[in-house]
């Protein structure tokens, strides 16, 4: 199993329901036609911070209730079972693939991004993949009114569908580009009011619109079995709340080691937030740094060639202006996984 596979299938920290599809080299499209993937099980302990979201139907990281919107988050812990599985299917001879996959797009509040799409291997152009995403069968869970304290706050549903563009190896160098574009929708958006705030006001903190991500990548494979990958990209979040629109650059470090025996990969990676406008509940803008740093390892298990023992930590922070959006994880995750297809 080549560095690049293992990259796909462990750095990420946290794989849910369809595998792993993240911002790692595409690997070459095998010459033989068939099903080709990934099925396992895990489970997973997070101890997170965060007065902005719930969680997901698997697991709870936010408090019910706050005191006030200008304290900064308690700890909540969650422990946690996944399903695991990323499935193929290639046509051999035109070296095309048809796949189904996910990924933790971020990492501090667990937001899952899945992905069903096709890619194709050229002889000189290099490798092209075009995939529809969605938050899928694992919506993430946010408050109505984030800022209502003093009694139990109701949450919501925070869903996106969108588009994802990737090219590697263009032109046969090792160079990569990735572009993606969200339409994100929040069921029942009433951000600020449970404080008095005006209608436009209330509107200002709409966290409903468009996000675009565009990520350039360079990959320098040191052996055979050593992989680097380092990329820096640019986030817009053209969100429908002038205090909620955001953008900023992010660098990111992908580096792994894999043998037929045993693999290690990690990630570090770090970026901003720059808001457009004042959030009018602080009369300040919320800007924030963020930061997340990945261990991942996987170990072929004895009773059988294609089953592999799994495990990682993550952690992630981001630091705003102001304390009520702070936000930090901590997660450890367990699993095993059968690995089956031409290229396993």
């Amino acid at each position: 199993m080549s560095v690049t596979r293992m990259f796909r299938l462990a750095a990420c920290g946290l794989v849910l329901a369809t595998g792993a599809q993240g911002a790692y080299a595409l690997e070459d499209i095998p010459t033989t036609s068939g099903f080709s993937g990934t099925l396992g099980i895990g489970a997973g302990y997070t101890d997170a911070e965060t007065n902005l979201v719930k969680g997901s139907s698997l697991w709870d990281i936010g408090q019910e209730s706050v005191s006030s919107v200008s304290r900064s988050p308690k700890g909540e812990d969650d422990a946690f079972i996944f399903p695991r599985g990323e499935f193929a299917y290639t046509f051999g001879g035109p070296q095309i693939q048809l796949f189904l996959a996910s990924d933790v797009e971020e990492l501090v509040d667990l937001e899952v991004l899945q992905q069903v799409g096709i890619r194709k291997q050229f002889e000189t152009l290099g490798i092209v993949s075009l995939g529809y995403v969605t938050s899928g069968l694992l919506n993430q869970e946010v408050w109505q009114d984030p800022y209502s304290s003093g009694s139990s706050r109701s949450d919501t549903d925070r869903e996106f569908t969108g588009v994802r563009f990737e090219w590697d190896r263009i032109a046969g160098l090792p160079i990569g580009l990735l572009f993606q574009y969200k339409d994100i929708e929040v069921d029942d958006e009433r951000s600020g009011s449970a404080l008095g705030l005006t209608l436009e006001q209330q509107s200002d903190l709409s966290r409903e619109g468009d996000n675009y991500r565009a990520e350039f990548s360079y990959t320098w494979r040191r052996s055979a079995n050593e992989v680097f990958r380092p990329y820096f990209g640019y986030v817009d979040a053209d969100l429908d709340g002038d205090a909620t629109k955001y953008s900023g650059p992010y660098v990111g470090l992908d580096a792994g080691y894999q043998n037929e025996t045993w693999g290690v990969a990690g990630r570090a990676r770090v970026g901003s937030k720059d808001k457009s406008e004042r959030n009018p509940v602080y009369n300040r803008r919320t800007d924030g740094d963020w930061y997340e740093i990945v261990l991942r390892g996987n170990y072929r298990l004895p009773w059988g060639e294609n089953w592999f023992g799994t495990g990682g930590v993550a952690w992630a922070k981001e630091e705003n202006n102001v304390n009520f959006h702070d936000q930090r994880n901590l997660l450890f995750t367990l699993g095993a996984e059968w690995r089956f297809g031409p290229d396993k």
